[in-house]
């Protein structure tokens, strides 16, 4: 009899620890569920003692100072306490202090985690930025029509002058409507920028890159040069909205030919493959600082006394919307090296 209240007894402790067990181990479950969710996220874990047990990298970095993480282990207690933000040149940092009830009668376990805001701050700058143009844009064409509708009257009364006159008006006129088509061309530009999302559909790159050298030829370039290099026997086709993909490589072309002095020299070399498509272009320039290559493409920084800031930014902008990329980097026999990279995919002709 005793033996078998022995057993007994044996067996109701073995499974009060086991519940024991199995609660801690879930409590345990829980927090590591918690801490270990996905996301940007520093996180740091401190025992009742306030001593910590855990940290993983992005918390060891963010928080290598003591006293940054005292000012966060005194935040407010609660299930939602008060953020703290601490901001640091670029990085923008925002804190949450939450307590993990492990069991009755014991300290409560801190968890500290900190969200990197940092790019959601510039993508809002971005958008701001992007709605300003817009509205620039707009208000800059709404006086274009009404200006080249004066022309064109102006134009049609020309017979009626001294051929003297006439032929001086005649000049001028065309330089008015010179003026008020690259302002639109400029606008649309600007009005590309501020867009989203593009109609894509198949386009011939050979084509549309041609029609970008084209159109700096027509502004009469001194000593320009351009050629354009590429395998007939492929089919070079990508997905794109054509005449905003055209106004692209024309404004990288423009970029190119605007930083240099003298004899201007434009190589264009496409390829293309089952991934998609690359085209090189190459100048003759003076290149730029390997400090700015990357500040080049950002919206508003020019290493040019006359440059707007926003040519290679509208390129970059686009051909990412359209599923490209654009890259740069400095040649070593000198010049630049702009890589666009195209989505679609190719195939040898029958």
């Amino acid at each position: 009899m005793s033996n078998a209240l022995s057993r007994w007894a044996l067996a109701i402790a073995s499974l009060v620890f086991l519940m024991l067990l199995a609660r801690r181990l879930g409590t345990q479950e829980t927090l590591l569920r918690q801490v270990l969710q996905p996301g940007n996220r520093a996180v740091g874990i401190f025992d009742g003692s306030l001593r910590l047990v855990y940290e993983n990298s992005a918390f060891a970095e963010e928080l290598s100072d003591p006293a940054r993480v005292a000012s966060l282990l005194s935040l407010a207690d609660g299930s939602q306490p008060a953020p703290l933000r601490l901001e640091d040149g670029l990085r923008r940092m925002i804190w949450h202090r939450r307590l993990h009830v492990r069991s009755r009668g014991r300290k409560p376990w801190t968890i500290l985690e900190g969200e990197d805001l940092s790019l959601e701050r510039e993508n809002e700058q971005q958008r701001l930025f992007l709605m300003k143009l817009a509205v620039m844009a707009h208000d800059l064409k709404a006086p274009l029509t009404p200006i080249r509708l004066q022309a064109e009257g102006i134009e049609d009364a020309l017979p009626m002058l001294p051929p003297e006159v006439a032929g001086r008006v005649r000049h001028a006129l065309g330089e008015i409507d010179r003026q008020v088509e690259r302002s639109l061309q400029l606008i649309t530009r600007f009005m590309g920028m501020a867009r989203t999302e593009f109609e894509l559909s198949p386009v011939s790159l050979p084509d549309i890159a041609r029609a970008a050298m084209n159109e700096l030829e027509s502004m009469g370039w001194p000593e320009l040069d351009t050629r354009l290099v590429y395998d007939s026997s492929v089919s070079h086709v990508a997905e794109a909205e054509g005449d905003v993909l055209q106004l692209a490589l024309f404004e990288l072309l423009l970029n190119a030919a605007q930083s240099m002095e003298g004899q201007v020299s434009l190589l264009l070399t496409l390829s293309s493959g089952h991934e998609g498509s690359t085209l090189r272009v190459e100048d003759n320039g003076p290149g730029i600082p390997e400090a700015d290559l990357a500040r080049v493409l950002e919206p508003g920084y020019t290493t040019r006394a006359k440059g707007t800031g926003f040519g290679l930014y509208f390129v970059k902008r686009v051909l990412e919307r359209m599923g490209g990329d654009l890259l740069l980097s400095n040649s070593g026999a000198g010049g630049l090296t702009a890589i666009v990279t195209f989505k679609g995919q190719s195939s040898a002709r029958s």
